[in-house]
């Protein structure tokens, strides 16, 4: 977004005595006024300089307002756009302009609600500039946020975003389930210029055919039973912006034809409605299906996946970049703990050793786990799932440990050992030091010095 110097506002209209009135009322008003009398001036203006603010008389001859409308919000998305016209009460009008005004004013214009109206526009632009601002200052600190690794296959899919992020091209993640898929879309998203408009996700695998469609594209009142009210779909609503269809390759041959008809005609129609309507939107797909397989089968249109499948980013799983591994803990301690939690060597390389069918986001759940049974801020491998480490003493748990010094080995020996003794015997130290072999009195010892909560 450019800087805000100045408080430039555009006047597009092809009445010279409208342009003169509002030259004066807003130049009165400390505005700097610019005019056009025509669509294809206006968007040659708007691509020569920024205005914070355009007003916008629809009625025009030449390039139909509407028009004009879209090639200023396609040149500059920033600009906030008020609409002047006679025909302000007619619903067709606003729907035609979907998302891309700010806001309309009936003729004949009421000065006091105009000029309400422009600084409304003007405090909503510098909000849109202070956060753009901060939006950048946290991209250069860290570009790609939530996306933890440093592994050679991941720096692929770092220098991919930076490509085609600011493009509006469609982009086909793919990649299996847990990898990571929606941070990446939202990474490609922080990196265009449409970063301060919505992005939102959906599941498109996730509802039936019927459900799906009213969910993205809306429905008007009464379209089906239970309809109650009009529904803004997820398409009409984020105007400007990105949306993210996950699961794609789950959806029905119907709703491909409907999501391809959208990509092609830019427009979607309510359930319910006859009337298009007109969506600014840049559309980003995942899949853990392979595409291409379900395009032989007859299952995935091959015009569909042609259209998604401009630019494909894949996701390696996380068991071939296990270096990440490491660095992706720390992160999730320090996410879920705002204790100062360490993570013991031997239940690092129970981590290391394990293969993660689900991946980062089930390696995630682990650390959510551990960090529930860890005791003294330290994560030891009895704190891990079952799954990874077993009810016994198996060799998973002493994976690293001959790499440990010691002292560190043997303590850290003692106190899984003696904490397991103590869950097979339900708590009950008697009982426990008869298991062990261990005399009673220096059992109880070893509990008090690694401060062992004994749970009966």
């Amino acid at each position: 977004m450019p800087e805000i110097s100045e408080k430039k506002i555009l006047v597009v209209d092809d009445e010279a005595d409208n342009i003169d009135l509002l030259n004066r009322l807003l130049g009165h008003e400390g505005y700097e006024v610019h005019s056009a009398t025509n669509g294809a001036e206006a968007v040659r203006k708007a691509i020569a300089a920024f205005f914070q603010v355009i007003v916008l008389d629809l009625r025009m001859p030449g390039m139909d307002g509407i028009q004009v409308l879209e090639k200023l919000k396609e040149k500059s998305s920033q600009s906030q756009i008020l609409i002047l016209t006679a025909y302000g009460s007619d619903e067709s009008i606003k729907k035609a302009c979907g998302g891309n005004a700010f806001d309309f004013i009936d003729k004949p214009v009421d000065n006091k609600l105009l000029l309400h109206k422009i600084q409304k526009a003007f405090e909503y632009a510098a909000t849109l500039f202070q956060t753009e601002e901060a939006r950048k200052k946290e991209l250069e600190k860290n570009p790609y946020k939530d996306i933890i690794g440093s592994n050679a296959r991941i720096k692929d899919v770092f220098k991919r975003i930076d490509k085609v992020g600011p493009t509006d091209s469609c982009v086909l993640i793919t990649g299996e389930t847990g990898t990571g898929k929606e941070l990446v879309a939202r990474a490609c998203h922080e990196k265009s210029q449409r970063a301060g408009n919505p992005f939102k996700s959906f599941n498109v695998g996730a509802l039936p055919e019927t459900l799906l469609e009213a969910e993205l594209f809306g429905y008007e009142k009464s379209a089906y039973t239970g309809a109650m009210n009009r529904k803004i779909g997820y398409f009409e609503s984020c105007q400007g912006g990105t949306i993210f269809l996950d699961e794609i390759g789950d959806i029905s041959l119907m709703s491909q034809v409907k999501i391809l008809r959208v990509l092609q005609e830019k427009t979607i129609t309510r359930l319910g409605s006859t009337e298009s309507i007109k969506v600014n939107v840049r559309v980003i797909t995942a899949t853990n299906k392979d595409l291409e397989d379900l395009v032989k089968k007859g299952d995935f249109r091959q015009d569909l996946y042609f259209r998604i499948n401009t630019i494909n980013i894949h996701l390696p799983p996380l068991r071939e970049r296990k270096d990440d591994i490491e660095p992706l803990v720390n992160y999730f301690i320090k996410k879920y703990s705002g204790k100062d939690v360490k993570i013991s060597a031997a239940a690092m390389n129970v981590l290391l050793e394990y293969n993660y069918p689900g991946n980062i986001r089930e390696l995630e759940h682990i650390i959510e786990h551990a960090l529930i049974f860890q005791e003294n801020n330290l994560i030891l491998p009895k704190d891990l799932p079952p799954e990874l480490t077993g009810h016994k003493l198996g060799s998973a748990k002493f994976a690293g440990i001959f790499e440990l010094p010691w002292e560190e080995a043997k303590n850290d020996f003692e106190k899984m050992y003696i904490r397991e003794i103590l869950q097979k015997a339900q708590g009950n130290i008697t009982e426990a030091a008869k298991i062990s072999g261990i005399d009673r009195s220096y059992f109880h010892k070893q509990i008090k010095k690694y401060d062992i909560k004994v749970k009966r």
